[in-house]
């Protein structure tokens, strides 16, 4: 890219670049009798537009912006987790304090009810409850014949005095 100064081509090295208006009048003049691709003239209000769309950015602040990102990323899912935790206290506090109604008490009556008749069908798989339950039946077994025994007596004695 050149600069034109004082009507002779200046590297873009140089320091300084001095433009007459004479020199921009007769630019404007030739771009606007004969358009070239070579040449343009761009108003400053042109300019400054394209500086402010132009946005360039270093490493360390492509660095920073996505740490950034990463820490609003973290604080909203933080502010997200204690909300949910903070429904969910609510969400029980809540199902406590409503009494149940006649479908969810049955249910938990009949739950309660399987419940005790499994832990009862587990404990009559020990063996020391067999043999008690065994102790017990033989008792009973001996009282009822017993009873019968006097009940024989009784009706014999009854057929003797007959």
């Amino acid at each position: 890219m050149f600069i034109i100064a004082k009507g002779r081509p200046v590297k873009k090295d140089a320091d300084v670049a001095v433009v007459t208006q004479d020199m921009l009048r007769s630019i404007r003049d030739e771009t606007t009798k004969k358009p070239s691709r070579q040449a343009a003239v761009i108003d400053r209000n042109e300019i400054e537009k394209m500086k402010q769309r132009t946005k360039i950015e270093t490493a360390e602040m492509i660095k920073e912006q996505a740490k950034l990102s990463t820490q609003m990323r973290d604080t909203k899912l933080a502010d997200s987790n204690a909300r949910k935790a903070r429904m969910q206290a609510m969400d029980r506090e809540r199902a406590n304090k409503v009494p149940p109604t006649d479908i969810e008490q049955s249910n938990r009556n009949k739950d309660v009810g399987i419940l005790s008749k499994a832990q009862s069908q587990l404990d009559e798989e020990l063996d020391d409850v067999k043999h008690m339950n065994q102790m017990v039946l033989y008792s009973k077994v001996v009282t009822i014949r017993d009873k019968q025994l006097n009940e024989n007596k009784q009706l014999e004695a009854e057929w003797i005095e007959e």
